[in-house]
């Protein structure tokens, strides 16, 4: 029983749609009918491309056609070819993807730019790193060039000896 009732109900509410459906079916000729005699092949790529828009299903009030142009004194100009009109530009970009773009390039130049300094300061303490080495191995001399490893060692506390007795005591 449930089944009987349930396919009842839906063959009452299809019964609409299908109906509308028909109803369509049927005007669709009518308006092709209508607009297939003003269409002629002569007319520019232009005036096909409106007449096949057909813009939501009206008749127009006036078709504009190379025949129209010439009579009605408006301003009529040819070319040897005609360029493809079905191309359409691309719409200009929106506030939010030029603000982005304009974020993404703001983010890369200053991840670069962090990179250069990071690397440029790498290179500067690298830089120090070897002449304070170079100025302290100058300052102990020979000291370093002995074979003898316990008697450079030796030279290394004297001199830090000299030098805790040289600094006055803190209070």
């Amino acid at each position: 029983m449930r089944h009987l009732s349930a396919l009842t109900a839906v063959a009452l509410l299809a019964l609409p749609l299908v109906a509308d459906d028909a109803k369509k079916a049927e005007t669709k000729p009518k308006a092709e009918a209508q607009t297939a005699p003003a269409a002629k092949d002569d007319d520019s790529p232009m005036v096909a491309a409106a007449k096949r828009a057909n813009r939501l299903g009206k008749t127009p009030k006036f078709i504009i056609t190379s025949e129209n142009l010439v009579t009605s004194g408006g301003h009529f100009t040819t070319t040897d070819r005609q360029s493809d009109v079905s191309r359409v530009a691309p719409p200009p970009p929106t506030p939010a993807e030029l603000a982005k773009k304009h974020s993404d390039e703001e983010r890369a130049r200053a991840e670069r730019t962090a990179a250069e300094i990071a690397k440029q300061r790498e290179q500067q303490t690298a830089a120090t790193r070897e002449r304070r080495m170079s100025e302290e191995a100058e300052a102990a001399g020979d000291v370093y060039d002995t074979a003898d490893p316990a008697q450079s060692e030796h030279m290394a506390e004297e001199a830090a000896k000299k030098l805790q007795e040289q600094k006055p005591p803190r209070r």
